[in-house]
């Protein structure tokens, strides 16, 4: 059994898809940027306290919530170990554990290095890992759902509101449609007169006249077809009734044995009928 296929189906299964596909990808976007600008705040922070220990001298070891370290090896070991050690200049890397892309993350470290005038290099790294504590999960909206259901959440409704806005958009440009089908379903000969119904739109309009207009041909065709047909008929009466009544004489003089002229008298009337019918 063939499936019959749905226009208001098809363009909504297509916009639908074109609408996950663009909250999806600006999701995406949304969240590339957010964390670039995060990434290019923390790196400000650390050079303003790389400019700082620089011009005082200090060997302090942490300053801000930063850990401050003159030469690699002074990094711990296990921070160091996720990293390469940094050659370049103002270099920024940065390590993030989470379960998955959706999920938020639960230890995060960034490390750059800043180059003081003298040319010694120093070692700015933070480590957050308490990013999951309940007292900051609590204070937080939604504190108690996690970010995975907040995500989905948001972009089932984003989703949904789409899709409800083209259930609405395709039912108003699908009635009018359905209009003209049924006008031209139900237009009769008396009807091709009357002037086509306004549809609101001016392509279904157009289509409209497009529909009325055939018809009307095929209606005048029709008509000529008749019309013709009953001149033909007309003309063909006097023919058939020489054909018969002759023939019935004919039948006649065979009986009586009449003369042979006569005979060839109604054969020749007959055949001239004949005639006449083959011109028609």
């Amino acid at each position: 059994m063939k499936l019959r296929r749905s226009l208001k189906i098809f363009l909504i299964c297509v916009m639908m898809a074109m609408a996950s596909i663009t909250v999806v990808s600006f999701s995406h976007l949304a969240a590339n940027y957010f964390e670039q600008g995060l990434d290019g705040g923390m790196r400000m922070m650390m050079m303003d306290i790389g400019r700082e220990v620089a011009l005082t001298g200090q060997k302090t070891e942490m300053m801000m919530g930063f850990h401050v370290a003159h030469h690699w090896q002074a990094i711990p070991s296990d921070i160091a170990a996720l990293f390469e050690p940094l050659e370049q200049p103002m270099q920024f890397v940065k390590y993030i554990e989470n379960q998955h892309w959706f999920s938020a993350p639960e230890r995060a470290v960034f490390l750059m290095r800043y180059d003081q005038t003298a040319g010694d290099p120093l070692y700015i790294y933070r480590v957050l890992d308490d990013v999951q504590r309940p007292e900051l999960i609590q204070n937080r909206p939604w504190g108690e759902i996690p970010h995975f259901v907040q995500l989905i959440s948001y972009a089932v409704l984003g989703i949904g509101l789409f899709g409800l806005c083209m259930y609405f958009l395709v039912q108003r440009v699908a009635k009018p449609v359905e209009r003209l089908a049924l006008w031209a379903k139900q237009l009769t000969p008396e009807q091709l007169v009357i002037p086509a119904p306004d549809f609101h739109y001016n392509e279904l309009n157009r289509l409209a006249k497009v529909v009325k207009n055939s018809l009307v041909s095929v209606d005048s065709a029709l008509r000529r077809e008749q019309k013709f047909l009953a001149h033909a008929s007309h003309e063909l009466r006097t023919p058939i009734a020489v054909v018969r009544s002759n023939s019935e004489l004919l039948m006649k003089l065979l009986e009586k044995q009449s003369s042979p002229e006569k005979r060839q008298q109604v054969l020749e009337r007959i055949c001239r009928a004949g005639v006449t019918m083959s011109d028609l």
